[in-house]
């Protein structure tokens, strides 16, 4: 083993030793640091001038794998110093300046603590109940012409119950009544008596306020119509005043006197005028009660195909025509007439519809259209159900 003894800050000693050789560093205390008398490192500097043998390159390179001889000691060269720089026993090493102290950073003042507001518990909102979720009223049924004590039934749709009431009308008076057979349905009786056309509605109303009319359309007493409102089905009829100079006995229906602007338009849910004194006359023309001509046009629902028969009754005149076919010829002046075509072959659906009619000499009129289906064994009125507006 190498022992290397150094004198603490001023003697650095280095050994390189051999591969067989251990290196242990000791370091003494002041009491053994050995006098300048019998120190072995001379003033002379003999130890700085201690140079290491140089070594061959080869030898380094196979310092590895061969056994090498002992290395002499390696000396660091020191700088030479005097004796005034070795510490001596005794004397106080030297010591390190002190570092100077940070200012210290004044304090921050501190914030003023706010007061804590007591929190106040709100009440919670009252939320109304939200509304059912209802389908709303909606009449169904198509607008009907009702005659004093005629009765009709009308229809709604959506989400009952329903309450009804007879809401509109200037009828002064009975109205009519109204009579809830079921759900959604009502049945409407018009009043025994009818001054005057007009409307009226019946209103249905649901658990939370929404509301639907039905209107119903009262024919005045003695009228053959109402007024066309443009929709109202039924049978659409344009009036106009017969010339004067074909006002006579041998009187026919002619093509031109249905020409030019009518005078009236009414609209009729049938035709079904009995024989009875005419005074009523037509909207805006109450005194027009003789010699006028009316052309009903609308479209009949022929429900199967196969031969139907077909009637008119009238006094005076009348012409029957089914996609411009002539079915019955009733024509000239005259009493009450019933004349008859039972061999018209239709098919099913829809068919144009058109009756010309006209009244010559006061005061009776009768005006009738009647049919026999192919399943049938007698005529009867051609009901309301089966016409339509016709074709614009």
């Amino acid at each position: 083993m190498c022992k290397i003894n150094m004198v603490r800050l001023s003697l650095l000693c280095t050994l390189s030793c051999g591969p067989d050789s251990s290196f242990t560093p000791t370091t003494i205390t002041e009491n053994e640091i050995p006098s300048a008398s019998t120190a072995d490192i001379k003033k002379d500097n003999t130890l700085a001038d201690f140079k290491m043998p140089a070594q061959d390159p080869a030898e380094i390179g196979n310092s590895n794998n061969t056994q090498s001889p002992a290395q002499p000691s390696l000396l660091v060269e020191l700088p030479p110093t005097d004796s005034t720089s070795q510490p001596q026993p005794g004397m106080p090493l030297a010591s390190v300046p002190a570092v100077p102290a940070v200012p210290a950073v004044p304090a921050v003042p501190a914030v003023p603590t706010v007061p804590t507001v007591p929190t106040i518990p709100q009440p919670l909102p009252i939320v109304p109940p939200s509304p059912p979720q209802m389908t709303p009223p909606k009449c169904s049924s198509s607008i009907p012409i009702v005659a004093a004590n005629q009765s009709v039934d009308l229809k709604w749709s959506g989400d009952g119950p329903f309450t009804f009431v007879i809401e509109r009308g200037t009828q002064t008076g009975d109205l009519g009544t109204i009579v809830d057979l079921e759900s959604g349905i009502v049945r409407y009786l018009a009043p025994s008596r009818i001054t005057r056309s007009e409307d009226v509605s019946v209103a249905a109303t649901n658990a939370i306020g929404e509301k639907a009319s039905c209107l119903v359309r009262l024919k005045a007493d003695g009228a053959l119509g109402v007024a066309d409102d443009g929709r109202t089905p039924g049978l659409v009829g344009t009036v106009f005043q017969v010339p004067l100079a074909e006002r006579n006995s041998g009187a026919r229906i002619k093509a031109t006197w249905f020409a030019g602007t009518p005078l009236s338009t009414i609209v009729m849910p049938r035709i079904d005028v009995p024989n009875t004194p005419y005074e009523q006359g037509f909207p805006g023309y109450p005194s027009l009660t003789s010699w006028f001509a009316i052309r009903f046009r609308a479209q009949i629902q022929i429900p199967e195909s196969g031969y139907y028969g077909f009637q008119t009754q009238s006094d005076d005149g009348s012409l029957l025509y089914i996609d411009g076919r002539t079915i019955v010829r009733n024509d000239t002046v005259h009493a009450i007439s019933t004349v008859t075509n039972d061999q018209v072959y239709l098919d099913a659906g829809l068919h144009d519809i058109q009756l010309d009619y006209f009244q010559g000499p006061p005061i009776y009129i009768a005006m009738s259209l009647l049919w026999r289906k192919p399943s049938d064994n007698q005529y009867t009125i051609i009901p309301a159900s089966q016409f339509s507006r016709p074709k614009i």
